[in-house]
């Protein structure tokens, strides 16, 4: 099928790159509808990632002149997960209703992850072909801000280098930016996009309520992130008005510092009030809009990254002088070498007194004819109903074991089994595996296990008690499963669970696959198709992220018998948990794919007596950062020192001294 191609185009918010990213997303989507397609941009946001209301109401007016569509999703499930998870997690819910032929999605945060695992398992958006707009990577944008990283941007480190891998086509607004990327996808430039008049970028800038037009200021563009702008900029300019002819500057000079990523603190401030007061300038501090660029007869962008590309086509859209720092992300886009400045003051205070004296005049940027057909091609975006990712089929009828781990707590196995025994796939063998369990309910339950025949094969295994690395390795050895699978006493199986990782396995030739988990409190909800009080989101093999926080997966995960020869048993610490967390990393780092399904297979029971609530947490906490300290190397112990950083701070625990 060719012709009209249905295409979805992924609009974010909450900072100001995701902003800006939001203005090309709408960019494209106008280029788009015009060329005859059915386009629908979503407003994918949450509450700690919101899109703004001056951004909302550029969509709709953008939307109705191009003849686009918008959506907003919505959730009626509390979600468990970083911000950038969450908005994941939500945009490949929405997709799976609104299926398209083509994604448009910003790479900020990685939110195209769970859409494209989906894909790469064969379990959804077989036919749609996924383009990544270009705005980081965040990783480069952070060092490149001398920023460090919290938790949650080590799980967007993560989805977003996933997403780079499986894309099918990147769309980048500079050349120098795409360079060297880790991705065999071919590569959009999309200068023209910004350059041409014919799409209009100032458009696509939101004006503000009451902003006059500041004609014949100096528009200096700040990031709140960069305090060393406002002094680079307030020294050049001082130099520039202490060391030229000033009858040949028109004065006062009015120079407005317009931040872009949120609004300028005092200590930001400070140098403006150090170097420009007395020395004939005034000067405001607000925020960055269209019309409170428009007018200015000379724009200065001193920032350095990719970022700042977008800054500089604005100011070129509007006609304004720029004078821009040098690097090769902005070199390509300047028309003339001699507006570009140095990461140092008195090279500014040169450009600003050759500007300022000689009245630098704005020049319209060349389009490249090449980078022209190269977009207009990507455009004409095919419609195909044709799979680009094969489905996943169930091959053969393999054995899965479910290994169901037990200690007193007899009450809700019943439930846990009869949810086992709804399962679609029919080859099953259940190991109750009890670890030493002295309660009399507990035991007198067991010995009616043992003659229980409506589970199908079902084995009682007795053990000592003590750990629960060992009651599972102790099932796991006798166990005759290809796969083994592995479910707490209190959790419930959804009926397709079983069969959902089977299919994942054999796509995948995961070493591990782990899955979102749904949080209830009484069974009761369940069995009446209550929502979930939140559902857990997991990212498989995120190793980086996984030093603070177990982002791998539950101990309810999925494994080819194989795993436990390639990469050992659990460990079986006593009276302590997290053994599931410390062998998802173990795979992971040895270099075994850990895998995750993006959907909540299986009912997870929040109760007052859950193990990871009860045993003790620092000492828990230990047995998964021992296999990380062992790849560390030299920096094991910067390694626990970090972690017991975050525990403090997460917890108000410390240690005391010895």
């Amino acid at each position: 099928m060719t012709g009209m191609a249905v295409v979805s185009v992924i609009l974010i918010g909450g900072t100001p790159l995701a902003e800006m990213a939001t203005r090309t997303g709408l960019m494209l989507a106008a280029a788009l509808a015009r060329r005859g397609h059915r386009v629908t941009a979503c407003l994918c946001s949450s509450p700690d990632r919101a899109i703004g209301a001056a951004t909302t109401a550029l969509a709709k007016t953008v939307a109705a002149d191009a003849g686009f569509d918008l959506a907003q999703p919505t959730d009626s499930i509390t979600l468990d997960g970083d911000p950038g998870g969450i908005l994941a997690e939500r945009l490949n819910d929405w997709l799976k209703a609104s299926p398209a032929h083509h994604v448009v999605l910003p790479d900020l945060w990685g939110i195209g992850f769970y859409a494209l695992q989906d894909r790469a398992l064969g379990r959804a958006h077989l036919a749609t072909r996924f383009h990544l707009l270009l705005t980081g990577p965040s990783r480069q944008l952070m060092l490149e801000r001398a920023q460090y990283p919290r938790r949650i941007d080590l799980s967007s480190f993560h989805r977003e280098a996933a997403v780079l891998a499986r894309v099918d086509t990147i769309l980048a607004p500079s050349t120098h930016q795409s360079a060297d990327l880790p991705t065999k996808a071919p590569i959009v430039p999309l200068g023209p996009l910004f350059a041409d008049p014919e799409f209009g970028l100032p458009r696509f800038f939101a004006e503000a309520a009451n902003d006059e037009v500041a004609t014949g200021a100096i528009a200096c563009l700040t990031h709140r992130h960069m305090p060393d702008e406002v002094e680079l900029f307030s020294r050049a300019l001082a130099r520039t008005l202490a060391h030229s002819d000033s009858s040949r500057i028109e004065l006062p000079v009015n120079v407005r510092f317009l931040h872009w990523g949120g609004p300028h603190d005092p200590a930001q401030m400070a140098p403006a009030f150090r170097h420009l007061t007395s020395r004939h300038v005034t000067f405001t501090f607000g925020p960055f809009t269209r019309s409170a660029l428009a007018g200015c007869r000379l724009a200065v962008v001193p920032a350095f990254g990719f970022d700042a590309l977008p800054l500089l086509h604005l100011c070129q859209g509007l006609a304004v002088p720029t004078l821009a720092q040098d690097n090769p992300a902005l070199a390509e886009a300047a028309t003339r070498r001699e507006c570009l400045f140095t990461n140092d003051y008195k090279s500014l205070a040169a450009r600003l007194d050759w500007a300022l004296v000689q009245g630098l005049t704005a020049t319209p940027p060349a389009i490249d004819a090449g980078a022209r057909r190269a977009l207009e091609s990507f455009l004409a975006l095919p419609a195909t109903d044709s799979r680009i990712a094969a489905p996943a089929i169930v091959s053969g009828a393999p054995l899965v074991t479910v290994v169901l781990t037990l200690y007193d707590r007899w009450q809700h196995l019943p439930t846990a089994l009869e949810s086992l025994a709804r399962q679609s796939w029919p080859h099953l063998e259940i190991l109750v595996s009890d670890d030493g369990s002295d309660d009399a309910g507990a035991l007198a339950y067991l010995d009616r296990l043992d003659n229980e025949t409506r589970y199908g094969r079902l084995s009682v295994v007795r053990q000592p008690h003590h750990s629960l690395g060992r009651n599972r390795n102790t099932a796991a050895a006798r166990s005759a499963g290809d796969y083994i699978l592995f479910m707490d006493d209190d959790n419930i199986a959804k009926p397709h669970e079983v069969e959902a990782f089977i299919a994942a396995a054999q796509k995948s030739g995961a070493d591990a696959l782990s899955c979102f988990s749904d949080l209830f409190h009484d069974e009761a909800e369940v069995i009446r198709g209550a929502a979930p009080v939140a559902r857990r989101l997991f990212l498989g093999g995120a190793i980086e992220a996984g030093v603070a926080s177990n982002v791998l997966g539950d101990a309810n995960s999925f494994f080819p018998r194989e795993t436990f020869e390639r990469f050992g048993i659990m460990v079986e610490p006593p009276q302590l948990g997290f053994e599931d967390w410390e062998i998802l990393t173990r795979i992971a780092l040895a270099g075994g794919r850990v895998e995750v399904i993006p959907e909540a297979l299986y009912w997870y029971r929040e109760a007052p007596g859950a193990m990871r609530l009860t045993t003790r947490q620092l000492a828990n906490n230990l047995i998964p950062l021992r296999t990380q300290m062992n790849h560390a190397g030299p920096f094991a112990d910067i390694l626990w020192q970090h972690k017991g950083a975050y525990i403090q701070d997460m917890w108000g625990v410390g240690s005391d001294p010895l």
